[in-house]
């Protein structure tokens, strides 16, 4: 039951509830329970961008509708009560302007008992102790985002900082800049598309706004940079330090790295085989950071019909919140980027930007006693590691990269223990093949899994987010005792007894589309004949269209092997490009040689249409094409570059991207 404003008449039994009154009884003696307590809270926020003049507000907790009040300029004060079992609820806020009903902004605030704690003793929840009481085009793709992705209800503290994961800060801050433009340059006659329903619809649909945020990207990049810059500078939009609930100082790990800072006002950002000393202090701005160097970004722009590649010299200048809890953050950081082209095709420059991205705090990492058994097998991402090519020779040594070991854990998660480790290899002949070695594994005080390698490295995993049963999203880093350092993003998964199974495999499997190139695809067409087309995409103009030349399809076959796995071969003929041949192994007159063959190691299915497995991907060529000495066929194919890496695919009824006309 919720009551809501100051006007609102609470009655009798209400007033004396409030009083500290218990149970009673009716007319007829009989027991009558008491009413449950009573939670009030005041909600005081506004409008910082969008409908800031002329808007309707509404405030939900749940699917319930507890106030509503027209708003001259932007401004809101809503005084709820509601019961204690009600605490769980999400408070979401909606502002519609009331002369346009397609701008329609929001913000989610969080459960209930959370804003308890944030608004202190004196039951009022303003911006200074949570910033998601204010309204912007940033809170509405925050919480568009959290509705599409969430996907389940959220009934408890623990259900909203998991699901708030699934929140990409980078996507979110490309649909805030697409709905700022939209809105506000009129004068350069752009509006809402005709297809979008309102803004918030617009950044809950992946599929619209990722096209139209590309569109803006590449058809008019100045001016979706304009806009991005003023959106970030705008009084109140993001968040010039951390909610009063949590410490600035932590360890943030973000989906290419992590940046640490420290109480004493220092600090370390880490990224792959990249160590940056910095230094961090709060004022008036934001926190403004002091970096020892800059990195280097690989980068690359489309120039008179080729790629042109240069080197993004970047700075880390400020950093923001878009939003933040005790668990997870959302970071904006104001870049300074040295550009520098090599091949001088273009001057070199400077460029002020702003960089959004997801941040797990350390309270919000996934304990692994709440996920890992002691005694299974996990495939454990590692960064890039060279492996062992059995029967390569100093004369020859092909390129293979492993990014995953098989691992199972025993001892105890108090004192850690012993770890066996299967390193993968190959032959040259592509053969998987593995060597078993022993490591230790401990928890530290942070609950991140530490793994203890013979050759004196160390992996740390920081357990991000439960995807699905067996399945579980990781930033592991690797420390090598030369003093190297490296990071990979991906996700431990459980080895399950599932296998692929040719009854039903048949079907489109395709990779988790990205947000920020809605064109680009690749995906796998499996006949039930046992072919198969590849089909790869890729808008390298960058014109918001795939044109003939962006568009490739290759033949191969499929087959399922004796040990259960997916195998896929793609063919090439004698006289160079693809081929078809008549069965999976082809006779020797039809000219056409395995050129390609991948294994999908099948971990875990869920729901029939998302599919995590170990991916190994082998490349031959010719052996005369490599130049090998003597003693080696020259007509032979062997071994030419190997990698093997944790995967998910998706199976689609329909393929990503169609052939262009």
């Amino acid at each position: 039951m919720y009551r809501y404003g100051l006007s609102t008449l609470l009655g009798a039994c209400i007033v004396s509830l409030l009083a500290g009154c218990g149970g009673g009884s009716d007319d007829s003696g009989t027991p009558v329970p008491p009413e449950p307590d009573s939670i009030s809270l005041s909600i005081q926020g506004k409008l910082v961008d969008g409908p800031t003049e002329n808007a309707n507000i509404e405030v939900f907790i749940g699917d319930a509708l507890v106030f509503t009040d027209s708003s001259g300029d932007g401004s809101y004060l809503a005084e709820i009560e509601l019961d204690d079992h009600e605490s769980e609820e999400l408070v979401k806020v909606f502002a519609t302007s009331q002369d346009d009903n397609k701008i329609k902004f929001a913000s989610i605030l969080g459960p209930v008992s959370s804003l308890l704690e944030y608004a202190g003793d004196d039951g009022v929840l303003d911006s200074s102790d949570n910033h998601s009481v204010n309204i912007s085009s940033i809170s509405t793709a925050i919480a568009a985002i959290f509705e599409a992705e969430a996907n389940k209800s959220i009934e408890s503290s623990e259900d909203w900082h998991s699901s708030l994961k699934l929140v990409d800060a980078d996507r979110a801050f490309s649909v805030a800049t697409a709905i700022k433009v939209f809105i506000d340059y009129a004068d350069r006659g752009i509006s809402i598309p005709s297809d979008v329903e309102d803004t918030y619809q617009f950044a809950s649909d992946f599929k619209l706004s990722s096209e139209y945020v590309y569109l803006l990207e590449v058809t008019m990049n100045e001016l979706y940079r304009e806009a991005q810059g003023e959106l970030a500078q705008t009084d109140g939009l993001l968040s010039l330090s951390s909610g009063t609930q949590t410490s600035i100082a932590d360890i943030y790990d973000l989906g290419w790295g992590k940046i640490k800072l420290n109480e004493d006002g220092t600090g370390e950002y880490l990224s792959n085989g990249l160590a940056v000393e910095l230094s961090w202090q709060e004022n008036s701005e934001g926190i403004v950071l002091g970096v020892d160097s800059t990195f280097t970004v690989s980068d690359s722009t489309y120039i008179d019909g080729s790629y042109v590649y240069f080197e993004r010299n970047r700075e880390l200048k400020k950093l923001f919140w878009a939003y933040d809890s005790e668990s997870q953050g959302m970071l904006v950081f104001e870049v300074s980027d040295s550009l520098h082209y090599p091949g001088g095709q273009l001057p070199d420059s400077v460029e002020k930007g702003y960089w959004a991205v997801s941040a797990v705090r350390s309270k919000g990492l996934v304990n692994p006693r709440d996920v890992l058994v002691l005694g299974e097998v996990y495939s454990m991402p590692t960064p890039n590691r060279a492996g062992e090519v059995v029967g390569a020779t100093e004369d020859y040594y092909p390129d293979f990269t492993t990014s995953t070991m098989e691992m199972s854990f025993s001892g105890d998660f108090d004192e850690g223990g012993v770890v066996s480790v299967k390193v993968p290899s190959t032959s040259l002949d592509g053969k998987a093949l593995e060597t078993d070695i022993t490591a230790t594994w401990m928890l530290n005080n942070s609950n991140r899994l530490i793994v203890n390698l013979p050759d004196n490295s160390q992996l740390t995993y920081s357990l991000l987010n439960v995807v699905a049963d067996g399945v579980v999203e990781t930033a592991v880093y690797e420390n090598s005792d030369d003093g190297s350092y490296s990071f990979l993003f991906s996700s431990i998964l459980l080895k399950g007894n599932e296998s692929w199974s040719e009854q039903g495999i048949a079907g489109i499997y395709t990779y988790q589309p990205t947000f920020a190139t809605p064109l680009h695809s690749y995906s796998f067409d499996l006949s039930v004949d046992g072919s198969l087309v590849i089909v790869n995409s890729f808008d390298r103009n960058k014109n918001n269209n795939i044109e003939e030349n962006e568009y490739y399809e290759s033949p191969g076959r499929w087959q399922v092997g004796g040990n259960g796995s997916l195998f896929i071969r793609r063919y090439e003929s004698e006289g160079g490009g693809y081929c078809l041949p008549s069965s999976w192994e082809p006779s020797d007159d039809e000219g056409c040689e395995v050129f390609r063959e991948r294994e999908w190691e099948l971990h875990q299915r869920v729901e029939s249409n998302n599919y995590w497995f170990r991916h190994h991907r082998n490349i031959f060529m010719r052996a005369e094409e490599l130049g090998l000495p003597a003693g080696i066929n020259a007509e032979d194919y062997i071994l030419y570059h190997g990698v093997i890496y944790n995967a998910h695919l998706q199976k689609v009824d329909e393929r990503p991207v169609v052939m262009p006309e």
